[in-house]
C-alpha cells in the first residue's frame, strides 16, 4: 500500500480520536450546564446574586438565566458538530461502510453510548429505536430547557 494513503489514513484515525474526546467533553459539559440551569431556575429569587468562585465574579441570577439559552444552543450546535465532524472522519478513514466499524474505533465513549449498551439484548427493533433517537433525545431536552428558560424570561421580563 501506499506510504502516503497509509499516512492519510492515520490523520484521519487521529482526527477521529481527537473530535471523539472533543465530543465527549462537550456533552459532559452540556449536561452541567442545563443542570445548572435548571437548578438556578428554580432556586433563585429576582434580584438574587450568584458568586462564580473561580474568578470571585457575583453576577445576577436573571442575568444567567438570559444567557443560558444562547449557552445551550451553542453547546447543542458543537455536539452536533462534532458528530458531524467525527463521522466525516471515520468516512475518510474506512469508507462509506464506517459505521461497521465506528465501535471499535471509538476510543472515547460518551455516558449516552454507555447507556445504550444496555439496550443489545432488546428486541432488535427496539434496539435500533433506541439507539436512533438516544442523541437526539437527550439535545432536544437540553433545547426544550433552553425554549423554557427563554418562555420564562420572555414573561417575566413583561
Amino acid at each position: 500500500m501506499d506510504p502516503d494513503a497509509l499516512e492519510v489514513g492515520r490523520q484521519w484515525l487521529d482526527r477521529a480520536h481527537a473530535v471523539g474526546r472533543a465530543h465527549a467533553r462537550h456533552l459532559w459539559i452540556t449536561l452541567i450546564a442545563a443542570l445548572f440551569f435548571f437548578a438556578l431556575r428554580n432556586s433563585a429569587l429576582v434580584g438574587q446574586e450568584v458568586n462564580v468562585p473561580i474568578v470571585d465574579l457575583k453576577l445576577d441570577a436573571q442575568s444567567m438565566l438570559a444567557a443560558g439559552p444562547a449557552i445551550l444552543a451553542l453547546l447543542v450546535i458543537a455536539a452536533l458538530g462534532s458528530m458531524q465532524a467525527w463521522g466525516e472522519a471515520l468516512e475518510h478513514y474506512a469508507g462509506v461502510q464506517w459505521s461497521a466499524v465506528a465501535d471499535r474505533l471509538d476510543l472515547s465513549p460518551t455516558v449516552l453510548d454507555f447507556a445504550l449498551y444496555t439496550t443489545r439484548g432488546w428486541p432488535p427493533r427496539l434496539n435500533g429505536t433506541v439507539k436512533f433517537f438516544g442523541y437526539p433525545a437527550f439535545l432536544v431536552a437540553v433545547l426544550v430547557e433552553a425554549l423554557w428558560l427563554y418562555q420564562w424570561l420572555w414573561f417575566s421580563s413583561a
